[in-house]
Parts: C-alpha cells; sequence; structure tokens
C-alpha cells in the first residue's frame, strides 16, 4: 500500500533547511534564452588611438595581445551591472 502523500509545506521545510530548492518551483529556470546580441563593427580608426593609449600606460613587453578583449555594448553593460 502507498504511503500517503506529505503536507508540500513540510517538504518545503526540509528542502530549505537542506539548501535545497527545486527547479521546478524556480520560476528563473524556465525563462526563455535571451536572443543574441546585436553585432558590432570596431573601426581601425576608434580603435587604433586606444591601442597606443593602453601601451602607454602598460608596457606591451609585460603583457601578451591576447589580454586585449572587445567586448559588444551589450556585454560591457551587463558587466558593469555586475561589478
Amino acid at each position: 500500500m502507498a504511503a500517503a502523500p506529505r503536507d508540500i509545506s513540510e517538504i518545503r521545510k526540509a528542502w530549505q533547511e537542506a539548501n535545497l530548492a527545486p527547479l521546478w518551483e524556480n520560476a528563473r529556470a524556465h525563462r526563455p534564452a535571451p536572443g543574441p546580441e546585436a553585432a558590432h563593427l570596431w573601426s581601425w580608426e576608434k580603435i587604433r588611438p586606444l591601442i597606443a593609449a593602453a601601451a602607454e600606460v602598460a608596457s606591451p613587453a609585460a603583457i601578451e595581445r591576447r589580454a586585449r578583449s572587445r567586448w559588444s555594448t551589450a556585454s560591457l553593460a551587463r558587466w558593469r551591472r555586475a561589478t
């Protein structure tokens, strides 16, 4: 014979005490994925002076070329909100 179902509040309390949360009750887990970011074009005329300025404040011998990252406007906005 099957056991009688437990009260959901009892189960939720036990989950909370164990620092658990069921995925099916998490509204954020079921939202659609964000759409693709808009394309962004970095023009050499705008970027070249910024690269030169970076070389003035940090020696190219001390850093690697790969350390400079390009960020889309949307990604940079998300990064700024997170910090």
